[in-house]
């Protein structure tokens, strides 16, 4: 069974009914999770840092507002789906043109309990809601949005966005977060997390 047929096939046992395989069409990797494709290379790699934004949208990036809960939709047998998106900066277009990327969408269980990272936190704090890995310029380009200021000497770096990212998952509810981590061809990675409602260090 293909990582599709096997997202597809759960799709159907949360109750999305027969034609859920569809909405993987909507998927610019069609729902996706095989991240094999991926080589680790150390020449010609950029000293700046990456740097990624998480967000939503079908067909754009579209930042969340401060506190905002995942946006759903809901299907007619009481499955739901999202289309997150992300914004990634000073990425080696020249050099490393993929991006092995890591959607977590997480609820929170205890009013405050949770950090930025997760070993930080007590046993029970969080539950996830929605878990999908894909690699972003497998099999198509980046999706190039500007050129960045580089210095003499550097790659070329540049912002990408990319949309549509089709996750199967509720609300997350009174508090919880959303979560990118990003790590390209040169071992450079990066994480954003979105925290909802009052949940989150800094609230």
């Amino acid at each position: 069974m293909t990582h599709r047929q096997s997202l597809c096939f759960s799709l159907i046992l949360l109750g999305c009914g027969p034609d859920a395989a569809d909405i993987c069409e909507t998927d610019p990797y069609g729902c996706s999770q095989d991240t094999g494709n991926f080589s680790p290379i150390s020449e010609g790699c950029p000293s700046a840092p990456l740097a990624v934004e998480v967000g939503y949208g079908q067909d754009a990036f579209t930042a969340f507002e401060p506190s905002d809960d995942l946006s759903v939709v809901f299907g007619p047998q009481g499955g739901s789906h999202a289309w997150l998106a992300i914004s990634a900066s000073n990425v080696a277009i020249d050099v490393t043109d993929k991006l092995k990327t890591f959607l977590r969408v997480w609820a929170e269980n205890e009013p405050g309990c949770m950090r930025e990272s997760q070993d930080d936190e007590a046993p029970g704090c969080r539950t996830l809601r929605s878990s999908r890995n894909v690699l972003l310029g497998d099999g198509k380009a980046l999706n190039v949005i500007q050129d960045e200021a580089s210095t003499d000497g550097q790659p070329r770096l540049v912002r990408v966005t990319e949309s549509g990212l089709l996750i199967f998952s509720s609300p997350v509810g009174d508090s919880g977060s959303i979560e990118a981590t990003i790590e390209d061809e040169c071992g450079r990675t990066a994480k954003a997390i979105h925290w909802v409602g009052l949940a989150g260090p800094t609230q």
